[in-house]
């Protein structure tokens, strides 16, 4: 039984750093992509996102994918991970 143990341990600890990996956010590539579209809508509008806005943008997608919401549409944009 305390054999089975360290290897118990080591097979939690690979499964737990690959569930970690695999969130809900986008990579990079997909996280511009959609920023992209967010940004040309806005230049489309209001012409006022910078590139600091465009940064969390996809910051906010790399980190929560699709929960990523455009809290507030008035200039500049702000986004936020969905609850």
């Amino acid at each position: 039984m305390m054999r089975m143990l360290p290897a118990t341990l080591a097979i939690g600890m690979v499964a737990g750093f690959v569930l970690c990996a695999c969130g809900d956010g986008y990579d990079t590539e997909e996280a511009e992509a959609t920023c992209d579209t967010i940004k040309q809508a806005d230049a489309n509008n209001y012409n006022c996102m910078s590139q600091a806005d465009y940064d969390a943008c996809v910051t906010c997608h790399e980190d929560c994918g699709d929960a990523c919401l455009v809290v507030d549409t008035a200039c500049p944009p702000s986004f936020s991970c969905g609850e």
